[in-house]
């Protein structure tokens, strides 16, 4: 559904990533995790669209929607934002929330 080749990204002299290559299947879940300033919101906003990537494809199956909620949002209506999230998520989808933290605890 989801093909990442070569992506790399830089702002100035700092490079958060280069070289990333991965896939995503229909039924696969993936973590993207790493310190705060390390690219994982600039690899989200990358596969949104949102951002080009310095080099590098993104590749998105024809019928795949992806669905992206920021890290910081503000409220556009009355409704609980996971109604808000299911309104306007078409089929099929891929979700792609940022991580902030991993707990081990079971």
């Amino acid at each position: 559904m989801l093909s990442i080749s070569d992506i790399s990204k830089s702002y100035g002299d700092q490079t958060l990533f280069s070289a990333v290559t991965f896939n995503v299947g229909a039924r696969d879940r993936i973590a993207i995790i790493g310190p705060n300033g390390s690219g994982k919101t600039t690899l989200f906003d990358i596969i949104s669209g949102n951002v080009p990537p310095d080099s590098g494809s993104v590749n998105i199956q024809r019928d795949t929607t992806i669905g992206y909620l920021e890290q910081e949002i503000s409220p556009s209506s009355e409704l609980q934002l996971l109604d808000d999230v299911l309104n306007n998520l078409g089929t099929p989808v891929i979700v792609l929330p940022v991580v902030q933290g991993v707990s081990t605890d079971s």
